[in-house]
């Protein structure tokens, strides 16, 4: 056979050039296929959400990619990720965030980097306490699809097992519920000849606690029918326009930036939507 007459000198290159052949064959498929660019070609486009938009706490997709929190520990990407797939499951995404956090639930009850207002929370209660995940309070640490997105646990997270009749907030706020710093960004007035737009108004103003649908908070459910009927036209109006409980006052008069005709288009809106 020919390649048995080949000089020696060529077998060592042949080797070499076979090792980094079979090299290419395996890692080249790891380099496309699990790549932040190649799952943003559809995860930030058309009809699709847009987790492509920048965490405000977590490191970027190029320190972090999307299979170190959403592919199995060990995945094979050219065999796995198309047959058995990534997934957003809690319990995997949470098991990849302790392969980084190793010591997430030993950590201090306060003083953490992003804790702006040092909320007290023991995560070893959590974790081992009550077996919550990473997931039940951070699912929103890399995307986060509210109007203002934070990327810091939500309280509507909390109230998944907390009774808000029962459990005082001032448990883990021991300085005190947030109170906001400026009035919200002012909503444009409708022109003379366009009303205005409930369901822009609610997005923009009401969303970001209340959730896209209303219903992120059980004691105030403003995606059920019964409740908006058992509250009434005025009372809410006035809710929305004065402020109640820890809400603070969205109307002209409160310092917000809604007119009553605004605050009426929204709960016009939510009656239409209620369920």
């Amino acid at each position: 056979m020919a390649f048995l007459r080949w000089p020696f000198w060529v077998w060592p290159l042949s080797l070499v050039g076979v090792i980094l052949g079979l090299n290419g064959a395996t890692w080249l498929p790891q380099f496309t296929t699990s790549d932040p660019v190649f799952c943003l070609s559809c995860h930030a486009a058309g009809d699709t959400r847009n987790v492509g938009q920048a965490s405000a706490i977590h490191p970027p997709y190029q320190a972090v990619g999307c299979t170190q929190c959403h592919a199995k520990s060990g995945q094979w990407p050219i065999t796995d990720i198309y047959r058995n797939g990534v997934s957003a499951d809690p319990k995997r995404v949470s098991e990849n965030c302790l392969r980084c956090h190793k010591d997430a639930a030993k950590k201090d009850e306060s003083n953490f980097k992003y804790n702006v207002i040092n909320i007290r929370i023991p995560h070893q209660l959590h974790v081992e306490g009550v077996g919550a995940t990473c997931a039940t309070c951070h699912r929103n640490i890399a995307h986060d699809f509210t109007p203002t997105p934070t990327n810091r646990p939500r309280m509507d997270y909390c109230f998944q097992c907390h009774d808000q009749k029962r459990d005082s907030c001032l448990k883990c706020h021991a300085q005190g519920l947030p109170q906001p710093t400026a009035p919200p960004k002012e909503v444009a007035s409708p022109s003379s000849s366009t009303k205005p737009d409930g369901a822009s108004l609610y997005s923009q103003s009401c969303a970001l606690c209340h959730g896209p649908k209303g219903n992120a908070l059980s004691s105030a459910n403003l995606a059920s029918k019964e409740f908006l009927s058992s509250r009434g036209e005025d009372s809410l109006l006035n809710a929305v326009a004065r402020g109640t409980g820890a809400m603070p006052g969205y109307g002209k008069m409160a310092g917000g930036p809604l007119s009553e005709e605004q605050i009426a288009a929204i709960i016009a809106w939510l009656r239409s939507q209620a369920q």
